[in-house]
C-alpha cells in the first residue's frame, strides 16, 4: 500500500526484539485507581453579530480519583 517492503528475517528480528518487552510490560503491576479525564465537543452554527459562525461546546468529564 505504501510501497514499502520488509523481508521475512527483518520482521523477525523485529518480533523477536518486540516480544520480550510485550511480555514484560503485560506482567508489570497496576495501580489500583487511574484517574481519567474525557474531552468531546460538538460543533454548532450560531448567529453573532448578524453572521452565522461556527462555535465548540466542549463536555468535560474526569474521575478515578
Amino acid at each position: 500500500m505504501y510501497g514499502v517492503h520488509f523481508s521475512k528475517p527483518a520482521i523477525t528480528a523485529i518480533t523477536d526484539k518486540l516480544i520480550p518487552k510485550l511480555e514484560e510490560w503485560k506482567k508489570r503491576p497496576l495501580e489500583s485507581i487511574y484517574p481519567f479525564v474525557y474531552l468531546d465537543a460538538i460543533h454548532y452554527k450560531v448567529r453573532e453579530e448578524g453572521h452565522y459562525i461556527s462555535k465548540a461546546f466542549y463536555t468535560v468529564l474526569g474521575g478515578g480519583g
